[in-house]
């Protein structure tokens, strides 16, 4: 409206030279009809003089005009809302669609005065969780950051009952992949292309050639097909075997660093599964369950290693995930207490 104003303001101080200009053109295309029309005009309405007709025909298409502007822009921000509203519709499908897949407890809380003892109480508690569970190799608890550049993560606590080999992992995010990956994700058709252009991608490359930055691009596709996957899509084209080995010798926490990715691509509503295929023999196929974590308002990343034995516990077509997930959750619930 502010701009219908302005030029409503503007029409009336140019109202002159527009009427002189407007009555020059007209006597030189019409000749002595416009005078004769104008007059006709003015002797059923004397009240007004006869140029002001032509200022009020203009104000009028002028009027006329920004009207139709301003109808246009309510009904494109109509069409706008309406699409918001389709999209938070299909969002709230997306999540209730994985339900059954997720865990009761996603984001757990645990507060305290002193963050360093409640770790310490932490790691008494995953002592008792993991020799009393037969499948649980060890729980440990992560501390990341997520930058538009950067994902860092950090082990802050843990209990193993085996050597652990590592204590932090980091790496480098492709900005222009990353956008890419941010304006699909909410669009199945266009996230089964995205994965099936860096599959094709990764897997043109020799094996030797591999670098650090490829594995961010089998990280977000593998965080890309996870996604699918909780939504029943199914992903055939795979990553070959050898490039994926040599992915995995270039950054060996790609597991936990795909978890901290996804936690944040689906808002951390659900948690993330992985299985180990690569590495140590004796680790080989060992599940990895991964969920966001709070202490004192700060999250954590907290990892469940589970024995691959664990799968003799699944019934018959039964998907191992239904057993990780039960078992996570008598463990997060027994850590919250």
């Amino acid at each position: 409206m502010r701009k219908v104003t302005i030029i409503l303001y503007i029409f009336a101080f140019l109202s002159v030279p527009i009427l002189f200009i407007v009555r020059v053109f007209a006597e030189a295309f019409v000749g002595y009809k416009f005078s004769a029309i104008i007059q006709s005009i003015h002797e059923k309405l004397p009240m007004l003089p006869p140029d002001i007709y032509i200022f009020l025909l203009l104000l009028l298409i002028g009027t006329i005009f920004f009207a139709f502007q301003l109808w246009t822009e309510r009904d494109a921000l109509k069409e706008h809302v309406e699409q918001l509203h389709e999209e938070n519709k299909e969002l709230k499908n997306r999540i209730s669609s994985i339900t059954d897949k997720r865990i009761s407890q996603p984001m757990i809380h645990l507060a305290a005065r002193d963050t360093k003892d409640k770790l310490i109480y932490l790691k008494d508690k995953m002592e008792t969780m993991v020799n009393a569970e037969t499948y649980v190799n060890g729980i440990q608890l992560y501390k990341f950051t997520l930058t538009t550049k950067k994902v860092d993560i950090k082990r802050v606590v843990e209990y193993v009952n085996d050597i652990s080999s590592w204590d932090s992992a980091s790496i480098q995010i492709i900005s222009s992949v990353s956008n890419e990956f941010g304006q699909v994700v909410t669009n199945p058709p266009k996230l089964t292309a995205f994965v099936s252009k860096y599959v094709e991608d990764l897997n043109a490359k020799k094996q030797d050639d591999i670098v650090q930055t490829d594995c961010y691009k089998y990280a977000i596709l593998n965080v890309a097909s996870q996604i699918l996957n909780d939504q029943g899509i199914q992903i055939n084209n795979k990553i070959n075997y050898r490039n994926e080995w040599a992915m995995f010798n270039k950054n060996k926490r790609i597991g936990i660093i795909e978890a901290v990715l996804y936690i944040k691509a689906t808002n951390s509503l659900n948690y993330y599964i992985f299985e180990k295929r690569h590495g140590d023999r004796e680790k080989l196929g060992r599940f990895y369950f991964n969920t966001l974590y709070y202490v004192n308002d700060e999250p954590y990343i907290l990892l469940i290693t589970f024995d691959k034995d664990i799968s003799h516990l699944t019934k018959r077509r039964e998907p191992v995930k239904n057993v990780l997930t039960k078992k996570s959750e008598e463990i997060l619930n027994s850590l919250a207490k």
